[in-house]
C-alpha cells in the first residue's frame, strides 16, 4: 500500500499537522508575552525551565506507554492538554499571578512526554516495513510545514490579536488531533504484565488475603515497572555508536536550551523587532527543515549517518553562531534557513534509523528513554545560561551555545565503529496484540 493511499497513516499525518502548528502559535505567544509582560529575563528564564524540565518525565513514560495501547495514550494526552491550555486561556485573559502561567506550562509539557513516544512508536505500525524511511520523510517535512505555518502566523497574530486568541487556538488544535485518532485502526503491540505473587495464601483470612495480594501486586508492579525500564536501557546500551549519539545529543540539548528564550530577546532587544519579525526567523528555520526531509532519502542512500551527524551538528553550531552578527531580518532568516537544512537532514535520518532498528515491543520505553536522556541536560542548560543571559551580552551566548554545539559534532570523529546492527537481535518477552 503506497503512503497516499494509507488511510491511517493520513489521519495520523493530518491530525498531527493541525496540532503542531497549534503548538508552533503556543511557542511563539509564550516567550514574547512573558517578556513584554515582565520584562525581565529571569522571568523569561524561568519559562524556558519550566517548558524543559518535564522532559525528565520521559525517562519513565516509556514504560507506561508499551503497556498502554498507543492510540489511546495520543488521544487521552490531547484531551488532557486541550484542558490544561483552556486553563491557560482564562489565565491571561484573566492576569492570574505568574506562577500560575508556569504550572500550567509544566503541565502541558508534562503530558506532552507520554504522547511523544507513544506517537513514536504507533506510527511504524500503521506503514509497510519498507515505508519506514520515506514515511518518516514525509512526517519530517510535514511537520516542518506545520511548524513554518503556526511560528510565521504566530508572529503576525500575537501582534494583531494577543496572547490569548493563540493559546485559544492551540486547545483547538489539540481537538482536532483527537478527532483524527478517533479514525485510525491498527492493532498494536503492548507489553503484558503477568506476576504470581499475588495468590492467596492458603488458610489465611478474606481480609488479610486481600492486603496480601494488594501489597504483593503492588510490589510487584514496582519490580516489573524497574524491569521494563532497565530493559529499554540496555537495549540503548548494547551500541556504543547509540550511546555516542546518546551523548552528543545530551551535549547539544544542553547548549541549544535557551534558544528560543535568547533568540526572543535578541529581536526584541537590539534587533527592535516586532513578534512578526521572530515568527519570520523561525519559519525560516523550519523552511530549511523541509528541504532538509525532502532531500532525506537521498541523503541517507548516499551519505551515511555517522557523516550526516557529524555535518549537521557543526552546522548548527556555526550558525547559532552567526545570529549574534545581524541586526535585521532578513540575513537572520537566512542564518535560521541554513540551520534548519542541518537540523531537519540529521534529525529525520537518525529517526528513521532508530524505527527499523528498535523492535516494535520496546519502541515505547526505548524512544522514551532515548527522548528523555537526550534531553536531560536541557533544564541544566536553561538554568546555566538563562542566569549567564543576565550577565553577559546576547552575543557571546550565541557563541557560547554555538561553540559547543559545533564540538558535539567533532565527537563522531571519534573511532567508535558503527554497531548499530545489535540492536536488531533484541527480544522482548510478555507481548501481546491489540487491536
Amino acid at each position: 500500500m503506497t503512503l497516499a493511499k494509507n488511510r491511517n497513516f493520513i489521519f495520523l499525518l493530518s491530525g498531527q499537522l493541525v496540532s503542531t502548528v497549534g503548538n508552533n502559535l503556543f511557542g511563539i505567544a509564550l516567550p514574547w508575552y512573558v517578556y513584554a509582560l515582565t520584562g525581565s529575563k529571569s522571568a523569561l528564564a524561568l519559562t524556558g525551565i519550566a517548558q524543559t524540565m518535564p522532559a525528565l518525565i520521559g525517562l519513565v513514560a516509556g514504560v507506561f506507554v508499551d503497556r498502554w495501547p498507543k492510540r489511546a495514550t495520543m488521544i487521552w494526552s490531547d484531551v488532557i492538554r486541550a484542558l490544561f491550555s483552556g486553563v491557560l486561556v482564562l489565565d491571561v485573559l484573566f492576569h492570574w499571578p505568574f506562577w500560575t502561567v508556569l504550572a500550567m506550562v509544566l503541565a502541558l509539557q508534562a503530558v506532552g512526554q507520554f504522547f511523544n513516544p507513544a506517537s513514536g512508536a504507533l506510527f511504524p505500525l500503521l506503514v509497510d516495513e519498507g515505508d519506514v524511511a520515506a514515511g518518516s520523510g514525509i512526517l519530517q517535512s510535514s511537520s516542518a510545514t506545520a511548524q513554518l505555518l503556526g511560528t510565521v502566523s504566530g508572529g503576525a497574530l500575537m501582534g494583531a490579536l494577543g496572547a490569548p486568541f493563540l493559546f485559544f487556538m492551540d486547545t483547538i488544535s489539540f481537538l482536532v488531533s483527537v478527532f483524527s485518532l478517533l479514525f485510525i485502526r491498527v492493532k498494536e503491540v503492548v507489553t503484558r504484565q503477568t506476576t504470581t505473587e499475588n495468590q492467596k495464601p492458603a488458610g489465611e483470612s478474606s481480609l488479610a488475603g486481600v492486603r496480601h495480594r494488594s501489597e504483593s501486586t503492588a510490589a510487584s508492579r514496582i519490580r516489573t515497572f524497574l524491569k521494563d525500564w532497565i530493559e529499554g536501557l540496555s537495549l540503548i546500551s548494547r551500541s556504543k555508536f547509540l550511546l555516542l549519539v546518546l551523548a552528543s545529543a545530551l551535549v547539544t540539548n544542553f547548549a541549544l536550551a535557551p534558544m528560543d528564550i535568547t533568540l526572543t530577546a535578541w529581536v526584541k532587544g537590539p534587533m527592535h523587532g516586532s513578534p512578526l519579525a521572530l515568527g519570520i526567523i523561525n519559519g525560516g528555520f523550519f523552511v530549511g527543515v523541509i528541504l532538509g526531509g525532502m532531500f532525506l532519502g537521498v541523503i541517507s542512500k548516499r551519505v551515511p549517518l555517522r557523516a550526516t551527524l557529524l555535518i549537521g551538528l557543526i552546522g548548527i553550531g556555526l550558525c547559532t553562531m552567526a545570529f549574534g552578527l545581524f541586526h535585521t531580518t532578513v540575513p537572520e532568516t537566512i542564518v535560521s534557513v541554513v540551520a534548519g537544512v542541518a537540523a531537519g537532514s540529521l534529525n529525520g535520518a537518525l529517526s528513521a534509523t532508530m524505527i527499523q532498528l528498535i523492535p516494535p515491543a520496546i519502541r515505547g520505553r526505548a524512544f522514551g528513554i532515548f527522548g528523555a536522556m537526550a534531553t536531560f541536560a536541557t533544564p541544566l542548560g536553561m538554568v546555566l545560561f538563562g542566569s549567564l543571559m543576565i550577565h553577559v551580552s546576547l552575543q557571546t551566548l550565541f557563541v557560547l551555545i554555538g561553540s559547543i554545539a559545533a564540538l558535539s559534532g567533532l565527537s563522531f570523529l571519534l573511532p567508535i565503529p558503527n554497531d548499530q546492527d545489535r540492536l536488531r537481535d533484541a527480544t522482548s518477552p510478555g507481548v501481546t496484540e491489540q487491536g
